[in-house]
C-alpha cells in the first residue's frame, strides 16, 4: 500500500492532508484493520508469510490507470499486488482469475478500515 498525493515513494491515498488526518496515522489503519481482523480468526485465507498491506512502497514506479486521476488531484487509494500475478494486464487478466477467499478478506479488511477512519 501506498500513500501520499504524488507518484513514487508515498504515493497512492491523498485523502490524508485534506480530511486533516495524518498522513503516518491513516496508511496505518488497513494493515493494522488486517491485523485485528487476522487475530480475530474472521480471514478466510491462511497467514502467509507477508501481510496483504504493508507500509512500504512497491518495489519501483507503477505507471498505471491511477496515474490522470493522481495527477488532476483525485484521491486514490493505490492497491497493487506484489509480486505481480502472472496474468497481470494479460487478457487473461479477468474475473475467473480472481482467489474468491483472497477478494472476501481484502473486502473485509476495507470495510473495517472505512468503519474506522468514519467511525462508525
Amino acid at each position: 500500500m501506498e500513500t501520499g498525493t504524488g507518484w513514487g515513494q508515498g504515493a497512492g491515498l491523498g485523502t490524508g492532508r485534506r480530511l486533516g488526518v495524518s498522513q503516518k496515522v491513516l496508511p496505518r489503519r488497513v494493515p493494522g484493520a488486517e491485523q485485528r481482523l487476522r487475530r480475530l480468526g474472521l480471514l478466510l485465507t491462511a497467514p502467509r508469510d507477508q501481510p496483504f498491506f504493508r507500509l512500504s512502497p512497491a518495489p519501483g514506479p507503477v505507471e498505471d490507470d491511477h496515474v490522470p486521476f493522481l495527477q488532476r488531484g483525485v484521491p486514490v487509494l493505490h492497491l497493487i499486488p506484489t509480486p505481480f500475478p502472472p496474468v497481470w494486464h494479460t487478457l487473461e487478466d479477468t474475473e475467473d482469475n480472481l482467489h474468491p477467499p483472497t477478494m472476501a478478506d481484502l473486502c473485509k479488511i476495507l470495510v473495517a478500515f472505512v468503519a474506522e477512519f468514519l467511525q462508525l
